[in-house]
C-alpha cells in the first residue's frame, strides 16, 4: 500500500480524485489532502508519503514552491513520485524539477490519463521494491563468497548481475557490449576500467575465500578457478 498526498484546493477536482482513486487504485491510500503550502510542507517533512498528486497552478499556493522545497531539503524519496497537473506547461519548472516528476498533465485532460499515470507510478514502485530485494540477495551472495566491498569492482559486479537480472540476458551475452557500457556511463568510467575493477575484486575474493567454499559453490575442483562470467551467472541462477 502506497500513501498518497493530494495537493488541491478545488473542491470539485478533489472530490472526483478521491472517488476515482478509491474505486480504481486499491494499492493507494489517500493519506493526506492539503490546500496550502504550509500544511503541505508539514506533511512532506514526516516523509510518510510515497506519491504526490499536485495541482501546480493554484491561485492559493505555488506548486513550484512545493517542488523547490522538496529539492532544497533533500527529500529524495519523492524523486519520480510527483504526478503534476497544470493549466499551462512551464518548461523551465519541468526541466528544473524533472527528477521529481513522474508525469505532467494539463488541467483540461480527462481524469483517465491522470489515474493511469498514478497506476503506472505504483507499478514502478512495486518493481523497484522487487529489484531492491534482488539486489540485497546478490549482495548477500557476494558477501558469502568473501567479496570485499572496499573494492569498487565488487559494487560494479553487483550492479552487473542486477542489470542482467533486469534484462534477462543468457550466458551467451557479451557483457562488454551489453552491460559494462551501462555501468561505464553510470559511473563515468571506461568499459575497460569497469572490467578491470571487477577482475581485481574477483582475484581478491579467490585469494580470501576458502577453497572448499568455492569448490562447492561453483562445482569446481581445487585446481580450477571460476571465471568472472561463470561467477556472474552462477549467482544469477541462485536468485
Amino acid at each position: 500500500m502506497y500513501n498518497l498526498l493530494i495537493v488541491e484546493d478545488n473542491s470539485d477536482y478533489l472530490r472526483n480524485f478521491i472517488n476515482i482513486i478509491s474505486d480504481e487504485i486499491p494499492n493507494i491510500k489517500i493519506d493526506h489532502v492539503t490546500c496550502n503550502v504550509k500544511e503541505t510542507f508539514k506533511v512532506l517533512d514526516k516523509q510518510s508519503i510515497d506519491i504526490i498528486l499536485l495541482d501546480s497552478t493554484s491561485p492559493n499556493y505555488s506548486g513550484v514552491d512545493i517542488l523547490a522545497y522538496i529539492d532544497k531539503h533533500g527529500l529524495y524519496k519523492y524523486r519520480n513520485s510527483v504526478v503534476a497537473i497544470s493549466s499551462k506547461l512551464n518548461t523551465l519548472n519541468v526541466l528544473t524539477y524533472h527528477s521529481y516528476l513522474f508525469s505532467y498533465h494539463f488541467k483540461d485532460v480527462d481524469y483517465d490519463s491522470i489515474i493511469e499515470s498514478l497506476k503506472l507510478c505504483v507499478d514502478e514502485k512495486n518493481n523497484a521494491l522487487i529489484l531492491e530485494d534482488v539486489r540485497k540477495k546478490i549482495h548477500d551472495e557476494l558477501e558469502y563468497l568473501n567479496y570485499n566491498y572496499s573494492y569498487k569492482g565488487t559494487t560494479y559486479l553487483e550492479e552487473t548481475i542486477l542489470e542482467l537480472y533486469k534484462v534477462k540476458y543468457d550466458f551467451d551475452s557479451n557483457l562488454s557490449q551489453s552491460i559494462y557500457p551501462i555501468l561505464a556511463h553510470r559511473h563515468k568510467k571506461s568499459i575497460s576500467t569497469i572490467y578491470g575493477n571487477i577482475k581485481q575484486s574477483t582475484r581478491s575474493m579467490i585469494a580470501d575465500c576458502e577453497t572448499s567454499k568455492i569448490m562447492d559453490y561453483f562445482h569446481y575442483n581445487k585446481f580450477t578457478k571460476p571465471r568472472i562470467k561463470e561467477i556472474i551467472f552462477t549467482v544469477l541462477n541462485k536468485l
